[in-house]
């Protein structure tokens, strides 16, 4: 699957106009959601998360610098890796992958302010509504 999306924007009015064929046609909601979450940088996450959580008491620096850490890779890989060029699709996978690990827990989780319930919320509002649109 290639991860870029595709939106109508991409194809040629000519082939819209159906003059000229276009193999490309536009992503639809669901295969916008799938391209827009990024799933290997959230699996790296948790991998991270659950090894240092199992490991001896390291406190919640690593959290946050694993977190850090994928924000990072977020946009690096799906760039290099991927070849995602669409730069709102960069940042809008980048602020999935925050809203995931907000909605996980996370380094958020030792906030004195946070509960889960909010990072619930978020993420079914973020994961409902960024499909909408289109890079």
């Amino acid at each position: 699957m290639v991860r870029t999306i595709v939106s109508r924007h991409d194809i040629p009015a000519e082939s819209r106009s159906n003059t000229q064929r276009d193999p490309r046609t536009p992503d639809d909601y669901t295969s916008r959601l799938l391209k827009y979450v990024p799933t290997e940088v959230i699996a790296l996450y948790l991998t991270l998360a659950s090894l240092i959580r199992s490991g001896q008491e390291v406190g919640v620096s690593w959290e946050w610098f694993i977190f850090l850490v994928g924000v990072i890779a977020t946009p690096l890989y799906l760039w290099r890796l991927q070849r995602v060029r669409k730069t709102l699709q960069l940042v809008l996978s980048t602020v999935a992958f925050a809203v995931w690990v907000f909605a996980i827990g996370g380094p958020f989780a030792q906030l004195a302010w946070y509960a889960p319930v909010y990072g619930g919320i978020l993420l079914c509002i973020y994961t409902f509504l960024i499909p909408v649109i289109e890079a």
